[in-house]
């Protein structure tokens, strides 16, 4: 009787421990950033006369209880250590301990299950991108649409072998037979990177599985400098000259606790002479959303100014502009509906559109505000 009284007792004490200790250590800081959701975390909500009250209160909890991290990292080590199973929202295991993507619809894209529900997004994508050609040439303005290639494209031979592809015919093959019918000068250099991986790593084996690394990102600028070059004789041609090329060691994934430990290239100007980051003084900084970066070269008088939009495929590639070009301006492409806007106030003498393939199953393009977007 006394040995099973005192299980109960440490049953009980090991229960009270596992609910009460995360509670008295909740993280309370203000404005603290968390590596795991790679974003900030909540702040305490506005509990009177808000009728999201309870939703917002329960995320700020979830999110902010104590040992959350460590809870997730002994999760998903244990995982792996056991099962060899990764558990996260944004990947999964593929072949040969690579880490792909693992979102619906990025699973969805691959296995060409997307090509009935898009037609739609394609047709109002590609059209306004034909307007958008209309009114830069009109403007006597370059444009160049850069389609990046998502990891699954070129390393698709490393995706899962328990998914299934159905067909030839994928969503970027509709996109791209749309774009070239309207005669869109357009990059998208699949066949590029099926070459080049062939003999070097352009995106990692684990680490930031959903992007192109370093070296990756620097042949997908060359790629479209070789075609801006054509639009522009005042342009400094991008080589790898006038970069110094490192190797850093990253310790855990993108966006997780789960440690990879992968050794991955980082491309640094040599010669920043003469650049000023002048985006803090910009005024476009706190209307545009998502990131932004205005960058002026007062070496470079007679270059061009380029006007790029773009996702997080292109988070670090301002580097490879603001040592070529006179002016420098990187916008999220979530401001797509602000073309006109932006154009007539910088005045460039090119555009560049950048997506990644899986960006179209985003929420960053309206089929609607795309089909309704004109010329004012």
């Amino acid at each position: 009787m006394l040995r099973k009284n005192i299980i109960h007792y440490v049953y009980f004490g090991v229960i009270i421990v596992i609910t009460v200790l995360p509670i008295l250590f909740m993280d309370l800081e203000s404005n603290k950033q968390s590596l795991l959701d790679n974003s900030y975390l909540p702040e305490f909500p506005q509990i009177i006369g808000n009728v999201n009250a309870q939703s917002e209160l329960e995320n700020y909890l979830n999110k902010r209880v104590g040992f959350r991290e460590e809870a997730i990292y002994a999760y998903e080590l244990a995982l792996d250590k056991m099962f060899h199973k990764l558990e996260h929202s944004l990947y999964a295991y593929g072949e040969d301990g690579y880490i792909m993507g693992n979102m619906g619809t990025y699973i969805q894209d691959y296995q060409h299950l997307n090509l009935q529900t898009d037609a739609e997004f394609v047709d109002s994508f590609t059209g306004w991108l034909a307007k958008v050609n209309d009114y830069l040439a009109g403007q006597d303005i370059g444009f160049l649409y850069f389609l990046a290639p998502d990891k699954k494209t070129v390393y698709y031979d490393y995706m899962s072998d328990d998914i299934n592809v159905y067909g030839d015919v994928s969503r970027t093959d509709m996109v791209l037979e749309r774009v070239e019918s309207m005669e869109i000068p357009y990059v998208y250099p699949e066949k590029e990177f099926l070459e080049a991986k062939e003999t070097q790593q352009i995106y990692n084996v684990k680490y930031d599985a959903l992007h192109w690394n370093d070296l990756g990102n620097f042949l997908g600028n060359k790629l479209i400098d070789n075609e801006l070059q054509k639009l522009n004789s005042h342009i400094v041609p991008l080589n790898e000259e006038q970069f110094e090329l490192y190797q850093v060691c990253m310790d855990r994934l993108v966006a997780s606790f789960f440690y990879v430990n992968e050794t991955v290239p980082n491309y640094q100007l040599k010669d920043s002479a003469g650049i000023r980051d002048i985006t803090a003084e910009d005024g476009y900084k706190d209307i545009v959303a998502d990131s932004f970066a205005h960058y002026v070269n007062d070496n470079l008088t007679q270059a061009p100014v380029i006007l790029v939009f773009h996702d997080s495929y292109f988070a670090d590639s301002a580097k490879f502009y603001k040592g070529r070009y006179k002016e420098v301006i990187f916008v999220h492409n979530s401001n797509y509906l602000m073309m006109q806007e932006l154009v007539e106030h910088y005045r460039p003498d090119i555009v560049l559109f950048e997506n990644v393939e899986r960006v179209f199953a985003s929420d960053s393009f309206s089929v609607e505000t795309l089909r309704e977007w004109e010329v004012k």
